[in-house]
This record gives C-alpha cells, structure tokens and sequence, in this order.
C-alpha cells in the first residue's frame, strides 16, 4: 500500500496497492471489504526499481494519481455514481512520489529520489522549492497544513516528509519533517 485518500461518498478509502498498480476501494464501514476502484495498464510498475501507482488526491471531482516508475501524472474524473471515468495524462517526465495542492491549483510533489519538492503549475512549468540544501533528501510526501498555534488551515506553509531507514528491528524507519514555510506562489 502507498498512497491514500478519502473518497467523496465520506465511507470509502483510495488507496494505490503500487506493486500491481491498482487503485483499491476500502470500505470504512466494514473493516476487510475492499475492491479494485481502477485498473489500468499505465498505473503498473514498469522498472522493478520504482512503483506504480504511488499517491493518490481527489480534488474538484478528479482523482489525480501519481506514477511513480512510469514518471506520469494522470487523472480520472469521477462518475455521478462515484466510480472513474477514463483516465488522461495531466502530466508527463515527472518523478513523482506524493504530491499536493496548493490553493492555485498548481501540485507541490515530493520526488523522492530526485531529492527534490517542486510545484507544477497548471501551464507545466516546474519550479524547485525545496532541495537538498533545505533538507528535502528523500521526500516522499508533502502536504499543506497548520503549524503550531494556527487555528485554521494555512496554504503557505508546506510539509515535507521522508523516511531514513535504521538499524532497529524489522526495518522500522524514523521519519522526519520539514516546513517550507511561506515559498514563492504558495
């Protein structure tokens, strides 16, 4: 399992099972009850070093769905009846892990290995927020949020989030934060 979301019907989890590339409907009433929501050959893996279908975001009625090893952004509408509609290419040649959106629009993605969080505007144009001299070595997800204090939901402040393996047990990973806060265009 990789990235999640929750549908708009309020009771059903989207979840990306990235090693066979699809897109799971969890069924939050009963614990256990799943089924695939979307298959497609373009959410599969296609290099054995990088998933499929990796993170996943509802917004305005589209299902946006990052691809990790097929460097692809695509999207989906959603049906009345709440299931997808054919899928689209939003955007190609980006190495994404996770991503989110900022109050533009525009997708912020955590590219993990390309050590790197960057926004993607709705016209394609790429711009580097966060690399490794801000700490974003090994980002995987990012998200918008409050910070300490903040009462309400802050769209310039960004979060940053990775994972470092360690030597304990069962390859547990300590995780890591980093706020990027108040970054051009947020």
């Amino acid at each position: 399992m990789n990235g999640c979301t929750l549908h708009p019907n309020g009771h059903t989890l989207l979840a990306c099972e990235s090693l066979t590339g699809r897109i799971l409907a969890i069924d939050l009433r009963e614990p256990g009850r799943w089924s695939a929501w979307l298959t497609d050959e373009r959410l599969k893996p296609n290099h054995p070093q990088f998933p499929g279908a990796n993170g996943i975001k509802i917004r305005d009625d589209w299902a946006w769905i990052s691809v990790s090893g097929r460097r692809l952004i695509l999207r989906t509408p959603l049906q009345p009846d709440g299931r997808p509609g054919p899928i689209e290419t939003a955007a190609t040649h980006v190495l994404a892990d996770d991503f989110a959106f900022g109050a533009s629009g525009s997708l912020y993605i955590a590219t993990h290995p390309e050590q790197t969080v960057f926004r993607l505007d709705a016209v394609g144009a790429r711009t580097t927020v966060a690399g490794p001299k801000q700490g974003a070595v090994g980002a995987t997800a990012c998200a918008f949020g409050r910070a300490p204090g903040e009462t309400t939901r802050s769209t310039s402040r960004l979060t940053a989030v990775w994972s470092r393996r360690t030597k304990a047990p069962f390859k547990r990973r300590r995780c890591s934060v980093l706020r990027l806060a108040r970054w051009a265009g947020l």
